[in-house]
């Protein structure tokens, strides 16, 4: 598998994203190997990319946040870019796409009608947390401090990230771990007892109603907000290095409630 295949496979398992985006991502992508022929991936030739370009701003802005996605995974996967060359690809205008939150009523209605209890732990897990998937299937026994109600967290450059556990997440999680009989040391196993992965935890939960882990990390998110979390304390949460990658959810929320405002007090449909 190749480093696109690897990334369009990224942006359906872990970002959630949809079909017609993906196929967007792959059609970028494959006209800026096009472009670039033989020449290294690196900023400059997506820059050079960009500016050959001959389409209206919401296209070239379109192919310009495909390449900063491609450049950010990696980075991830350690792939001889570096953080710096990011900066040196300039977006066009336009806003950022803000993420839809699920309501809570549907997500208890998931939680409620799942088929099996591994499948409750993970949408209550992630909801709950807002852990991204990869977290969730790098989770160990020993990352759980049960008495305390937290996961323990190593990320990146060895940093501690502690994150809380809902009463109602650890007591489901308890009752999971009961009926556990084999010896790996991870926290959620297949039913096979082999380590979850991404793809196992995408297909998981997309069974309940077509929607992605990424969401109920978005719901999450939104929903702390909604109830009056202040966006430093989700930042912490989310693990975000950047408090510019958390504001999209205060968008979300900001719009909810001039939303409400509307339909309340001026008796008029939201926009």
């Amino acid at each position: 598998m190749n480093l696109i295949d690897e990334f369009l496979n990224y942006c359906v398992v872990e970002l959630g994203l949809s079909n017609n985006t993906v196929e967007a991502y792959k059609s970028d992508l494959s006209q800026f190997l096009k472009f670039i022929q033989d020449d290294e991936i690196n900023a400059q030739s997506g820059n050079r990319f960009i500016q050959s370009l001959n389409t209206s701003p919401n296209t070239t802005k379109r192919k310009y946040m495909t390449l900063r996605s491609f450049f950010k995974f990696l980075i991830n996967v350690k792939v001889f870019l570096h953080e710096c060359e990011l900066v040196k690809l300039e977006p066009t205008s336009g806003e950022r796409t803000s993420p839809k939150p699920i309501d809570l009523s549907t997500i208890n209605n998931m939680s409620a009608n799942t088929n099996t209890l591994l499948d409750k732990v993970l949408i209550e897990l992630i909801y709950t947390t807002g852990l991204r998937v990869s977290e969730v299937c790098s989770l160990k026994k020993k990352c759980v401090l049960w008495e305390r109600g937290f996961f323990r967290l190593i990320c990146k450059g060895n940093t501690e990230r502690i994150v809380p556990i809902a009463k109602s997440c650890v007591l489901i999680l308890q009752e999971y771990m009961k009926l556990r009989r084999d010896e790996n040391d991870s926290l959620l196993v297949k039913e096979n007892g082999e380590s979850i992965d991404r793809f196992f935890v995408y297909r998981r939960i997309h069974q309940y109603g077509n929607i992605s882990p990424h969401q109920l990390r978005h719901s999450f998110a939104t929903h702390m907000l909604d109830n009056g979390a202040d966006l430093m304390t989700v930042r912490n949460l989310l693990g975000h290095i950047s408090i510019d990658t958390t504001q999209c959810y205060l968008q979300v929320t900001q719009k909810k409630k001039k939303d409400v405002y509307k339909r309340y007090f001026l008796g008029v449909n939201p926009c």
